[in-house]
């Protein structure tokens, strides 16, 4: 817990000094020693930014973290490496001794032991009592649970903090524990907790820090308070706190125990930081670690103490169950937003409903903010149920995008016509699919307004009616993504000026975004302050950033507004920065209204029952759209994408094209049904594969070669030379499962070195095309030097024929067919060497494309391809990269960091063109889907 940064510094510094003075005697010139030493202690100083360090000790809470004093450790330094770090460190470096900064992180698991006398009993109560009320003034409530025991002095060494103890049973208690049987019972309380918790974790997750940082249901961390732990000395209640203190790490549970020094204590006191009183000053110890230091007094007031009781006391008061002021039974789908989105989300202090207004009248678009755990999710949730209850869904339609894949999940699922797009993934693709879709809705209608002369969405709807045209909200979670992927894209689109064009116009064509995300300066900082003027709704929810607050209320930093009275809101709880109107009383100087309102909870269960009620309610009243749902990041099977040209096939609904080659490679990154390239009859129209991901690139390949059989004009045939080789053989037994007329398998070298020989002369072909694909030619070499070997022990044992009559008839039938494709009667004896084969392949890779014969090659790694010298890049228009280095990535697609958008689950598609595509390959299909796609191939011959 002592500062770490400035530890290791400490260390380093050590160690510097030990060395100069170890060495300096051996130096022949010590001045250009002396000077070295000199500037390598200053350069140390300046990387780890030290004298920023010393400022720790001037404020008692940093980033949720508690100073409770400073620790001393001597360090005498020769005076010219003493003067460096004087001057670094100030008032932290005196007299040779270090002053340390020491902390407790709130967000981490802390366990401490006070061996106190008379004198500086109080002094370690009024450090326990600040602890505890830092965790509910600077938490959101529900963040921590206390226990509160006393053994000894019946509630009296927790001073004014009863009066927030009494206040909720669940959370603190609702008492301090004084008998003996309250103080058992608290401690099976804690092993059951602890117990419970581990097993919620479920293998999935270290601790209960980790599993908050990743789901919307937090688990409390719990501060237990042990004053005199003597009374709890028995060996049942030690067995079990030692227990829970051993997994304390894990579970999130504290303990701190203030117990006399002259008293001994049985609990095991390896994982505790111990604080002792002794004659000579003040020590922490800790693993054989003995220092001195001094512990802050800290005291709080009594001001602090009643504001959280006030606080606690309001948010009580203030019923925010969705149950209890909303009924299902009554008339649903009874507003109309023709004039403006009003959206029935939250209560005030006197329990009184609020709107949220966006579009029309009120301001276009929304922000909302807040840390994690401050509500955001069930504001959004809250949002969403109301519009379902209160809209209609031809009325209002809504897109939730969501970055994080963890908030919208539950309507890709379940869900009411009201939502049309439920998007979850995180690629740069994704974001400029859904700014391209967004964008193409807007121009769809302010086309049909042009067409319809009228002006405005208003306009519109009252000309043909309120369900004529749905007023669209577009939700973003974690909408820093969108801006960033706008930011880093390089290539022909404009898309900063798309984006800054839909917020100035999007409220005349009746859409509207709603931006969520918990660091809105990052997400704000990629648009102009035009932009952000646009974005008049504003919800900040809690923060501990200042800065973050300021942003996203869009206060000026000469605002007088109490920025600690908003840090200091609770969870659930919000601010509503309302653009005011004629109706709202207040301050006429300024533009807007600040409200504080506490935010409809709907529950999970309740969620789903909404949905259920809407559904049945709707029946078929309403006019069904295309969906768009996109789940996560994660890879599908083909049968999850609907509307894939695979689906469709196995649906009868497939339209080959016959002007070229349809490839699909997978599933898209993007909001788009499927992600296909087409090979066109001209030079350089061939594919190179490179990855080592064995089941990305295996799954390519068989979703490829599924995508070539649905058009009967297509003839596949795969060529596989190592039949040696493990990622060979599956490849081999993978494409097994497709049956199909058209699809040639050959494996092995003498097969492969048999295909290549037959297309030395290619003829150009009539109504059909040839997809070869060549998986090993980094092994062809070899391949040739062996089948050399063969047919030196032919020639050796087989006496010469002058004549060869079945060679004679397959040439024969060649003429006659106008082709050199492969047949097993197809006997070769020239010899070729590797360059002959080499110059076939290339031959094949520059002609063959205008000829109809087009090339799909696939190599584990780029090292493969360049050591084959093969596969000149030129031929090879479209290339396909799986995850790999930098160097390789610049070797394939000439840029050196493209493949950053790949990784373990997606590749990444290149034509020339300055910005790379991304995909997701498919999980490899089932038997069950092999099987009817097998079926559909019969019928399709």
């Amino acid at each position: 817990m002592l500062n770490s940064n400035f530890m290791n510094v400490f260390l380093a510094l050590e160690r510097i000094i030990n060395g100069y003075e170890s060495i300096k005697t051996d130096m022949v010139n010590l001045n250009e020693f002396k000077v070295a030493t000199l500037e390598f202690t200053k350069k140390l100083l300046s990387d780890h930014r030290v004298a920023s360090i010393a400022k720790i000790k001037d404020n008692l809470i940093t980033d949720e973290k508690i100073n409770l004093g400073s620790c001393f450790n001597k360090l005498s330094a020769p005076p010219e490496i003493a003067a460096i770090i004087s001057d670094a460190f100030k008032s932290t470096y005196q007299n040779g001794t270090f002053q340390i900064p020491f902390e407790i992180d709130l967000h981490k698991n802390f366990n401490l032991l006070f061996n106190v006398d008379d004198f500086s009993r109080n002094l370690c109560e009024n450090l326990i009592q600040f602890i505890l009320l830092s965790t509910v003034k600077h938490f959101q409530r529900g963040a921590f649970e206390w226990r509160c025991i006393d053994a000894q002095r019946s509630g009296s060494s927790y001073g004014t903090l009863i009066q927030i103890i009494s206040t909720d049973k669940n959370l603190f208690g609702g008492e301090v524990f004084a008998t003996d049987k309250s103080i058992s019972n608290v401690i099976d309380e804690l092993e059951q907790k602890s117990r419970d918790r581990i097993a919620q974790l479920q293998g999935q997750y270290e601790s209960i820090y980790e599993y908050n940082q990743y789901s919307s249901k937090k688990i409390p961390a719990i501060l237990a308070v042990f004053c005199d732990l003597s009374r709890a000395n028995g060996y049942d209640n030690i067995q079990k706190l030692n227990k829970v203190v051993e997994s304390g790490w894990k579970t999130g549970i504290n303990v701190i125990i203030i117990e006399d020094k002259n008293v001994e204590i049985k609990l095991s006191t390896a994982d505790f930081l111990q604080f002792s009183f002794e004659k000579d000053g003040e020590f922490i110890t800790n693993d054989n670690y003995k220092a001195p230091i001094i512990l802050n007094d800290l005291e709080i007031s009594v001001k602090d103490v009643k504001s959280v009781v006030t606080e606690f006391s309001k948010i009580e008061k203030v019923d925010t169950r969705f149950e209890s002021h909303f009924s299902t039974q009554n008339d649903l789908f009874t507003m109309d937003s023709t004039d403006m989105l009003r959206i029935p989300f939250a209560f005030d202090e006197d329990g009184k409903i609020n709107y949220l207004e966006i579009g029309g009248e009120a301001p276009p678009h929304a922000l909302l903010s807040g840390s994690t755990g401050s509500g955001k999710s069930v504001t959004l949730h809250t949002i969403i149920e109301q519009i379902m209850l209160n809209y209609h869904p031809d009325d209002v339609e809504i897109w939730a995008i969501d970055y994080k894949a963890v908030e919208f999940g539950c309507y890709a699922e379940k869900k009411t016509p009201h939502i049309r797009i439920v998007g979850q993934d995180n690629s740069e693709d994704f974001s400029l699919s859904l700014l391209d879709l967004i964008n193409a809705e807007y121009e769809r209608r302010k086309k049909l307004f042009i067409d319809e002369s009228v002006k405005d969405f208003k306009t519109y709807r009252k000309k043909f009616g309120n369900r004529s045209l749905p007023r669209i909200l577009i939700i973003i979670d974690e909408f820093h993504n969108l801006t960033q992927a706008v930011q880093n894209y390089n290539g022909d689109k404009n898309y900063r000026i798309i984006l800054e064009n839909l917020l100035r116009q999007m409220r005349a064509m009746g859409m509207s975004f709603f931006f969520c995300s918990q660091t809105i300066n990052a997400g704000l900082s990629g648009l102009t302050e035009a932009g952000r003027n646009q974005i008049g709704c504003r919800l900040c929810m809690k923060h501990e950033d200042a800065s973050e607050i300021r942003e996203t209320l869009s206060l000026s930093s000469t605002n007088t507004i109490d920025i600690e009275d908003i840090k200091n809101i609770r969870r659930g709880q919000l601010i509503y920065k309302k653009i005011k109107t004629e109706s709202i009383i207040g301050d006429q100087s300024l533009g807007y209204h600040l409200l504080k309102l506490n935010v409809i909870f709907i529950s999970d269960e309740k969620r789903n029952e909404i949905i259920d009620i809407v559904v049945d309610s709707l029946g078929t009243d309403f006019i069904p759209k295309d969906d768009i749902i996109c789940k996560n990041s994660e890879r599908y099977y083909v049968s999850e994408k609907d509307r894939h040209s695979l689906s469709l096939f196995l649906n009868s609904k497939y339209q080959p094209s016959y002007e070229g080659i349809e490839l699909f490679f997978g599933a898209p990154t993007s909001l788009d049904d499927e992600f296909k390239i087409v090979l066109e009859n001209e030079s350089g129209a061939n594919v190179l594969l490179i990855g080592e991901s064995d089941n990305l690139r295996e799954s390519i390949i068989v979703t490829t070669v599924c995508g070539l059989l649905m058009n009967k004009n297509n003839s596949v045939i795969v060529s596989i030379i190592d039949d040696n080789n493990e990622d060979s053989l599956r490849l081999y037994k993978h494409l097994l499962n497709i049956k199909g007329n058209n699809l040639t398998l050959l494996f092995g070298a003498s097969e492969v070195l048999n295909q290549i020989r037959c297309l030395n002369k290619i003829k150009p072909l009539r109504g059909e095309r040839k997809i070869m694909l060549w998986y090993g030619l980094n092994k062809l070499k070899n391949a040739v030097y062996l089948m050399s070997q063969e047919d030196v022990e032919i020639k050796n044992s087989i006496p010469p024929i002058d004549d060869n009559p079945i060679k004679a008839m397959q040439e024969l039938l060649n003429k006659i067919k106008g082709t050199s494709e492969i047949n097993e009667l197809n006997i070769n004896t020239e010899q070729f060497s590797f360059e002959d084969y080499k110059g076939i392949l290339q031959r094949l890779w520059e002609y063959g494309p205008e000829n109809g014969y087009f090339n799909i090659v696939i190599f584990n790694n780029v090292k493969a391809m360049k050591k084959t010298t093969i596969t000149p890049l030129n031929d090879f228009e479209h290339r396909i990269g799986l995850k790999m280095s930098t160097d390789d990535s610049y070797d394939l697609f000439g840029i050196s960091n493209f493949t950053n958008k790949a990784d373990d689950k997606t590749a990444i598609y290149y034509n020339g063109s300055r910005v790379g595509k991304t995909f997701r390959p498919f999980l490899i299909p089932t038997d069950d889907w092999f099987n009817e796609f097998n079926k559909k191939l019969g019928g399709n011959m």
